[in-house]
């Protein structure tokens, strides 16, 4: 049942996924065409001040779904309501906070926007971008008890469908209309779409599994409020960590440099968005799992998760690296370019920080948010003062060393050491050793693709030829990583045997 689960929620969360990242690219080519980098650069400078100021939520998503999990498998429907009912008071109340922010920053956006012309309403845009985002928090505790459930597939649905009629509205309001205001107002219609869906959908689906008489034990009410304010501190240094970037570069750089940026972090965010789904979607059956086995079965199954996380990983990375400029050149024009230098260090950074997601998944899906809580605080403290210290000498690559240095030395130590110790009752010194060594061969295989690039008059062959090389490296590095350790040979067995049993599965289905 897990599993086909599990197959669900991944199977759709991709499906939508590409839906959603080919119309991406879409609307931000048509902004960048039509509107220009200014206008692309704006929008991102937005997207970053929402960011920062989410910062209110407080993690409080990943909180809610894990004190729901025991509820759920309990069937105590009494304190699964009283949840419901709390986390419904601290989503208002995070609403308002976050509204109350984004109307202070208001007066302050034409210095954080370098080299704005004026060609655009900053405050209409902002505003209403404020109030689409504002929304989304008027029905985000219906959508973490539905994924408690197990059931992300149904908040992917609704989501996703709204992000298309958005993504869509605003290809016509480019095309035809050619308005940066009109661009904001399909935003906002998204979301309305995703607030109405996502309550007809719990009304019929949920509701009555809800009680009229509900209440919330003591114990449960410490777990909650320890688990609130550990992720507070979590969402704090990855906000310091992650979207501050845009702001630093449009304040200290330009909003047009930013814009051209932005194009990069879209396509590689997008594919890493789409990756981070096998993730995302299959964290409340982890959950589940860490509360009906053993931690020597867990640990099995983190080890079977780990090795998909390194050949997603190295397969698409290095074909990011190798096709990128191409993509860029194809999609945006070849005015949209940075230097190549750059795409390197975007390559290692976000490879750096993929290779986290399983330890991420398995410490979330277990709870243990309390034992590092002040570890996202001081990266992303750390973050910010190397960024302020190095964007002024190296420009974006001092932005991205400060967040390779920081994930490596803080994160890449920290996450996995509470995990193991806590989750597992294990060792993380292995685990180090294999980590390390990974990012070690991933720089390799980058520093190999440079070596072995391939230019040629058709870009389109230039695409083809080198998304293939990409293949084929990482191939021979996955192969090599793979024999030199009996860890992920006996981790590449289990996961053969899953799809032989998943496959014999099927066909038993289709002879009946």
């Amino acid at each position: 049942m897990e599993s086909k689960k599990a197959a669900l929620n991944i199977s759709v969360s991709i499906i939508f996924r590409i839906i959603i990242i080919i119309l991406s690219l879409f609307v931000r080519r048509y902004l960048v065409f039509l509107l220009g980098a200014e206008a692309n650069g704006l929008y991102s400078l937005y997207v970053s001040i929402l960011g920062v100021l989410s910062i209110a939520e407080l993690g409080l998503g990943t909180a809610i779904i894990y004190s729901m999990y025991k509820p759920i498998v309990e069937k105590d429907n009494k304190t699964l309501t009283g949840l419901y009912h709390l986390y419904k008071k601290y989503y208002f109340v995070i609403g308002l906070i976050i509204f109350i922010g984004g109307l202070v920053v208001i007066p302050f956006l034409p210095y954080l926007a370098k080299e704005n012309t004026g060609s655009f309403d900053l405050y209409l845009t902002y505003f209403i971008y404020l109030a689409s985002m504002v929304i989304t928090y008027l029905f985000a505790y219906k959508t973490s008890t539905i994924n408690a459930f197990k059931n992300n597939y149904i908040t992917t649905i609704i989501r996703s469908i709204g992000l298309i009629i958005e993504a869509v509205l605003q290809i016509i309001v480019l095309l035809v209309i050619h308005s940066f205001t009109g661009f904001f107002m399909a935003i906002l219609i998204g979301s309305i779409f995703q607030w109405i869906a996502t309550d007809i959908v719990f009304k019929k689906k949920y509701k009555n599994t809800l009680t009229s008489d509900y209440y919330l034990p003591n114990n449960v009410k410490k777990e909650v409020s320890k688990n609130t304010k550990a992720m507070f501190l979590h969402k704090i240094g990855g906000t310091l960590s992650n979207a501050t970037s845009s702001l630093l570069i449009s304040a200290l750089i330009s909003v047009i440099v930013l814009g051209k940026y932005a194009n990069y972090i879209l396509v590689m965010t997008g594919m890493i968005g789409l990756l981070n789904l096998v993730f995302s979607s299959i964290t409340s059956i982890v959950g589940h799992y860490f509360i009906k086995h053993s931690k020597e079965h867990t640990l099995k199954l983190f080890n079977k998760v780990y090795l998909v996380n390194i050949i997603m990983g190295f397969i698409f990375l290095l074909g990011f690296h190798s096709t990128i400029e191409n993509i860029i050149v194809i999609i945006f024009g070849r005015d949209q370019l940075i230097d190549s230098s750059i795409v390197i260090f975007i390559t290692v950074s976000y490879f750096i920080r993929f290779m986290r997601q399983t330890v991420l998944l398995f410490k979330d899906a277990s709870g243990n948010f309390y034992h590092d809580r002040y570890k996202p605080l001081i990266q992303g403290v750390a973050s910010i003062l190397l960024s302020l210290l190095l964007i002024k000498f190296m420009g974006i690559i001092g932005l991205l060393v400060s967040h390779i240095v920081t994930d490596l030395f803080i994160a890449h130590i920290v996450e996995p050491y509470v995990l193991f110790k806590y989750g597992f009752n294990k060792s993380s010194k292995d685990y180090f050793l294999y980590n390390y060594g990974l990012v070690t061969m991933f720089v390799i295989s980058v520093l190999v693709i440079n070596l072995i690039n391939y230019t040629s008059t058709n870009i389109w062959m230039e695409l083809l030829i080198n998304g293939s090389l990409s293949i084929i490296i990482s191939i021979i590095f996955i192969t090599i990583i793979c024999l030199s350790s009996r860890r992920f040979r006996e981790a590449v067995k289990m996961l053969l045997g899953d799809l032989r049993s998943f496959v014999k599965e099927i066909n038993k289905k289709l002879r009946r």
